[in-house]
């Protein structure tokens, strides 16, 4: 398949919540693997109160390996519930830039409000630098509460107001 092939390619995800007790040791040391990859920490994937979503390829109805489970990860996004704040977000790089950190984001938003209905908004941070991300946040419905300038790095916190029915958090565009 050539590059500009794999550009386009369709990929049918899945968005999935996945709590910690229901790992084998095998699928959560290759869930560490990509956060590691990815972010270069797994201390925030260890916090009891985290709810952790993957989007992933969608795999057939079978006993699936812990190769081919790091393999199907696409991107991770995690909720503190003690805090309504979202971390590790983040899409693999080969796929940036698709949008499908913005069709995650959005997913983990209905299922965050039709799981946790008593939360009427959530936060996150993202870095200065990070033009990408802050759109990507921005066009989902986040915005900038407070700009931080220190401790190092520069970051703005922005809130995500769940102000609309489940059905409706899809239609921001």
């Amino acid at each position: 398949m050539s590059k500009e092939q794999s550009k386009h390619e369709v990929i049918e995800l899945v968005i999935e919540q996945i709590p910690i007790g229901t790992l084998s040791n095998e699928k959560h040391d290759a869930l560490c693997e990509f956060i590691r990859f990815n972010f270069e920490t797994t201390e925030s994937y260890q916090v009891f109160g985290m709810h952790h979503y993957v989007m992933r390829r969608k795999l057939p109805d079978v006993d699936v390996t812990p190769l081919q489970f790091r393999q199907s990860l696409l991107g991770l996004v995690s909720f503190d519930t003690s805090l309504y704040k979202l971390y590790n977000v983040c899409v693999t790089p080969a796929l940036r830039g698709r949008g499908y950190g913005k069709r995650m984001m959005k997913e983990v938003l209905s299922v965050i409000q039709k799981q946790l209905p008593h939360i009427h908004c959530v936060y996150l941070d993202v870095n200065e630098d990070n033009a990408n991300a802050h759109k990507v946040y921005s066009d989902v419905g986040f915005t900038e509460i407070a700009y931080v300038d220190a401790p190092k790095p520069i970051h703005y916190i922005m809130e995500y107001i769940f102000n609309d029915t489940p059905q409706e958090i899809n239609k921001h565009e």
